[in-house]
């Protein structure tokens, strides 16, 4: 009987360490795996072409949706914002397109400058509960990205007015510089004016 206890731990032990090497064995070969196509994505000679591209893409999609956003600042900007996006919410969930329209009417009660829980009262009334409830469920996500595209647009802003001070400043700064070498250019006349201005 305790011959029988003995040989089960010992096989205990052995399965333990054969499962142990196993999944060692198994974990070094899928990081092998990884470096190895890793490094043959990076030597493919389109792999940069095709990032560069990916990225002008997304930069373009962003600099689209920070055109289509208002200047929260302005009200005939917002309002005008606003009938469109409702108009356009409305005309979508009519045609049965909820998705979109869901998308549009939350963009337009984003930007609503008066209370909101009058808006919602009626829109509960008028949509359907499940579209209404997705109306909600996307607002927060909604009111975020409409805050966060506006603070990157004051950003453009301020980048845009660096870079023509500096070209002002530095008449040696003829090339086109991308954002990130606008926020850089931005830091540098900073700290040149601050310097200027404790001299003075």
């Amino acid at each position: 009987m305790s011959r029988d206890i003995g040989e089960t731990e010992f096989q205990m032990v052995i399965l333990r360490i054969v499962a142990t090497v196993a999944v060692g064995l198994c974990g070094t070969l899928f990081a092998g795996y990884c470096v190895h196509f890793d490094r043959k994505r990076r030597s493919d000679p389109d792999f940069k072409m095709r990032l560069r591209e990916r990225r002008r893409k997304q930069a373009a999609k962003e600099a689209a949706e920070l055109s289509n956003i208002p200047d929260l600042s302005d009200a005939t900007a917002v309002q005008n914002f606003y009938l469109e996006e409702l108009q356009r919410g409305e005309e979508l969930l009519t045609q049965g397109d909820y998705e979109k329209g869901v998308d549009h009417v939350a963009n337009a009660i984003a930007v609503y400058p008066h209370p909101q829980p009058q808006l919602l009262k009626v829109l509960e009334q008028a949509l359907p509960q499940p579209v209404f409830q997705r109306l909600l469920n996307k607002l927060p996500d909604v009111s975020q990205h409409i805050t966060d595209a506006q603070s990157r647009k004051q950003e453009v802003v301020a980048a845009a007015a660096a870079v023509a001070a500096a070209r002002v400043e530095m008449p040696e700064l003829s090339k086109p510089l991308d954002l990130k070498d606008a926020k850089a250019m931005q830091r540098v006349l900073h700290e040149k004016r601050a310097r200027l201005n404790l001299r003075g």
